[in-house]
């Protein structure tokens, strides 16, 4: 039973504290026996799912247990596809020159801050 707003706002308003919903009705459907044994087996014997459990394994899985992976070619590429994957693996390493100069000038950069490190240092002794 589903009470009133009427009774829910005196609930909320301090009213004695019960359930919303005073009661509920269960009821439980069962599977015919006959019908689950044919399904399910009985003590680990037959039934059609363990039977469709097992072909699937033995039509996925090798003796193993190693996955069967059939090859399928689902699309080709088109040729402008191809060109540009062969563009791509022409340019690996292109950059390689500019990281190396960039490299020496960093070495250069820090090759000169600790000469003026130095003189810096040497003027200061020198005062």
């Amino acid at each position: 039973m589903i009470y009133p707003p009427a009774k829910i706002k005196k609930f909320q308003e301090g009213g004695a504290a019960q359930p919303y919903v005073a009661q509920a009705q269960r009821s439980q459907t069962m599977m015919d026996p006959v019908l689950q044994q044919l399904l399910f087996g009985l003590d680990g014997q037959g039934g059609f799912l363990p039977g469709a459990f097992r072909a699937a394994e033995r039509t996925f899985f090798d003796e193993q247990g190693r996955p069967i992976v059939i090859p399928q070619e689902i699309a080709g590429f088109s040729p402008d596809q191809i060109a540009a994957q062969q563009l791509a693996r022409e340019q690996i390493g292109i950059q390689q020159p500019f990281l190396q100069r960039a490299a020496e000038e960093y070495q250069q950069g820090l090759g000169a801050l600790g000469q003026a490190q130095q003189q810096q240092l040497s003027q200061q002794q020198r005062a």
